[in-house]
C-alpha cells in the first residue's frame, strides 16, 4: 500500500508515521513524499474472473466464487 503526500504536509507524515508506514523520497516529485506499507494478508477469495486468471497464472491459489 502507498501514497504521496506533500513534503510540508506535516500532520499527514506523522499519522502516516503513527500507522506505520515507511517514508522514501518520491520518484519524480522532490515537494512529495512516498509512504509506503506492505501488506501482508491475502484476500479470501478473488471476485473476478480475470484475477483469478492472472492468480493462476502466477501459481498462486484462486478460489471460485460463486454470486
Amino acid at each position: 500500500l502507498f501514497g504521496d503526500t506533500l513534503r510540508s504536509n506535516g500532520t499527514m507524515i506523522a499519522t502516516a508515521r503513527n500507522a506505520g508506514f515507511e517514508l522514501t523520497r518520491h520518484p519524480h516529485d522532490w515537494k512529495l513524499v512516498r509512504i509506503t506499507k506492505p501488506l501482508a494478508v491475502e484476500p479470501a477469495d478473488i471476485p473476478c474472473a480475470s484475477w483469478r486468471i492472472a492468480a493462476g497464472s502466477r501459481g498462486q491459489n484462486a478460489v471460485l466464487v460463486n454470486r
